[in-house]
């Protein structure tokens, strides 16, 4: 019996210690009375384990250690174990198909930071026939023998509910062929807020949308926000869309995100809790989120906060925020199935108003690092989704050695194939104060 190489320790305030294993997520608690033994136990050798563990633990501590997997067999080849169930996980059949869809490409905002490289498109009737049909003949077979099916969808644009009658089309065909796969279709939907009304929020957690979570940004404070998120015509948004959340968590869990660049420091989040709190905006249906704004085709370096100071500056934030009993959620490693997107799973694509089909969001709209067409036979043999499925974050040193990596299965594929494999830049927040992150979930400390 080893040590697994994914085991780690944390020391409390009051020197009890935290035992973590990536293999399960688990967290283990030894007293501080144990702890000269336990570090030797985590120094000793494989060859030396199993009398460090006599002088550790009974039978009882150590069955507790083997099944959190903090502690594994001496011929388990961890690195190899973690590949092969990546592998498995990407192809196998669970059950689940998950589409990202924009109907529209248009949105009547003028963010500096958009993704969206196409302003006009919208998808023709005849398209949305054709999406309907490619779910129903290529997506849908995989999922035979699933004994429970599941349509997940992500409406998002452009602005979505700037054509709602195309999206309310697209949304009663696809509901149709989940009916007719038996199949439970629930969906999300990512707006900017500004156009959602009442009529419009009782129509899409019914059928055929059976939306259950929006997200909406407020990118900062009023003053900062209203510079960023503006109409075209220059008018401020901040006020309407503080608005809209309130009216969205009536019928939604709310998700508020604010996007993140170099100018978002500490007092652009005190300043936006105080507002949203000012408005009633912190209580039922809501949480309140960071996405940092990262390189993509149409972001320049300068509006990017590199990866280790927004690290600091979002873990900074959610402290601040437990102290004003204010819902922040903060990202932390959970146990995982290994697959943290699903630019590398089998069933999850996106598919945007040209009808082009890619992996990740950063695609939409760039038929260059599209996978396929809706309107043509798809190559899985070769091109862009070879690319994608062949991403292998156990091939390098750094992810193959740190112990979040069977929680976040390497990280953001595209961020890693636009900066390359070792780069940092696709990592998860947590890898750069991880031990703190630790102690602030589950201690508050």
């Amino acid at each position: 019996m080893k040590v697994s190489k994914y085991a780690t320790i944390v020391e409390r305030k009051n020197g009890d210690l935290l035992a973590y294993s990536g293999l399960s997520g688990v967290v283990l608690s030894v007293e501080k009375k144990k702890k000269p033994e336990f570090e030797q136990l985590l120094r000793a050798s494989p060859d030396e384990t199993g009398d460090r563990l006599l002088d550790f633990c009974n039978k009882r501590v150590l069955e507790a250690f083997r099944e959190a997997k903090i502690l594994v067999d001496d011929d388990v080849d961890e690195i190899g174990m973690l590949e092969s169930r990546y592998r498995d996980l990407q192809f196998r059949n669970r059950g689940g198909i998950s589409i990202t869809i924009t109907t529209t490409m248009k949105c009547n905002l003028t963010c500096p930071y958009c993704y969206n490289p196409i302003k006009d498109m919208v998808m023709s009737p005849e398209l949305m026939r054709d999406v309907s049909l490619y779910v129903d003949s290529v997506l849908m077979p995989t999922l035979e023998g699933a004994e429970k099916k599941l349509l997940d969808i992500t409406w998002i644009g452009g602005e979505t509910l700037t054509d709602f009658n195309g999206l309310s089309r697209m949304a009663e065909l696809l509901y149709k062929v989940a009916e007719k796969h038996n199949c439970e279709l629930r969906s999300d939907l990512i707006t900017n807020g500004t156009l959602l009304t009442q009529e419009i929020l009782e129509k899409i957690v019914k059928p055929p949308f059976l939306v259950k979570a929006a997200k909406i940004t407020l990118d900062g404070p009023k003053t900062m926000h209203d510079n960023i998120r503006r109409y075209h015509d220059g008018r401020p948004t901040f006020d309407l869309i503080c608005e809209k959340i309130k009216l969205a968590q009536q019928y939604l869990y709310t998700f508020v995100r604010a996007n993140v660049g170099p100018t978002f420091n500490m007092n652009s989040f005190r300043n936006l809790i105080d507002e949203m709190k000012a408005r009633d905006i912190s209580d039922g249906n809501l949480d309140f989120m960071f996405l940092r704004i990262h390189r993509s085709h149409n972001t320049s370096v300068e509006q990017v906060m590199p990866i280790k100071e927004f690290a600091d500056f979002e873990f900074k934030c959610a402290r601040y925020a437990k102290k004003l009993d204010f819902p922040m959620g903060i990202s932390f490693p959970r146990r995982s199935d290994g697959l943290h997107c699903g630019t590398v799973q089998r069933n999850s694509v996106v598919i945007d108003a040209q009808g082009f089909i890619s992996k990740c969001w950063c695609s939409m709209g760039n038929p260059k690092e599209a996978i396929g067409h809706v309107n043509q036979r798809m190559d899985t043999d070769g091109g862009e989704y070879r690319r994608w499925m062949d991403h292998n974050p156990f091939t390098d040193t750094d992810c193959a050695n740190c112990v979040l990596l069977p929680g976040c299965g390497g990280g953001c594929p595209w961020l890693k194939r636009y900066f390359g494999i070792e780069s940092c830049e696709g990592c998860i927040p947590a890898r750069f104060n991880f031990k703190e992150r630790l102690l602030f979930n589950y201690f508050g400390e």
